[in-house]
């Protein structure tokens, strides 16, 4: 009986000493991938926030410096202008000109199709109109932000507002954390 009883201990003892290890190693990988996942998801979603911010600020700044405009609208150097102001700013793809949200003139047409536009989807704080459309001069069905005031619209391809991160830099990351995550 006591040969017995010291066999079951030993066992036990060397059974322990094998799994207690592996087990807490898991355990302590598990957490410390769950921490650097959390880390990495946090700097991914703070750098979509920011490039969101830019493409929209870019927007702005874009309308402010087109209801600047003195002249004729929908002259030669109007239509210029909005040119000009659609190739320096990198997020916007075109400028259209509106009179009661009927489109008269853009960057890409010297007169737009008279569709009028939607009612926004929403206002901002400060005033600006926002909506989703497909609306555009040249008939192409492609969705665009639109970010408009009472005179200009700019059109911003909805990509823009976000950066294409890659979630984790170690594939075994997701492995370790058993999450549904497609991995490239």
């Amino acid at each position: 009986m006591r040969t017995r009883h010291l066999v079951g201990l030993i066992s036990g003892v060397l059974i322990l000493s094998v799994l207690l290890p592996v087990g807490l190693s898991i355990w302590l990988a598990h957490q410390q991938v769950e921490t650097s996942f959390i880390e990495e998801l946090n700097t991914y979603s703070s750098r979509v926030a920011i490039r969101a911010n830019k493409v929209a600020i870019q927007g702005k700044d874009a309308l402010q410096e087109l209801e600047r405009w003195q002249g004729a609208a929908c002259s030669e150097a109007h239509l210029m202008e909005m040119r000009r102001v659609s190739y320096s700013y990198r997020y916007i793809q075109e400028v259209v000109y509106i009179d009661n949200n009927v489109p008269q003139c853009s960057s890409l047409e010297h007169e737009s199709p008279p569709d009028t536009f939607p009612e926004p989807g929403k206002i901002s704080k400060d005033g600006y109109r926002v909506w989703l459309t497909s609306h555009n001069d040249l008939g192409i069905i492609r969705y665009m932000v639109a970010m408009g005031t009472a005179h200009y619209v700019v059109m911003i391809d909805p990509a823009s507002f976000i950066d294409v991160i890659p979630y984790s830099s170690w594939q075994i990351d997701a492995a370790i954390m058993a999450m549904p995550i497609t991995l490239s």
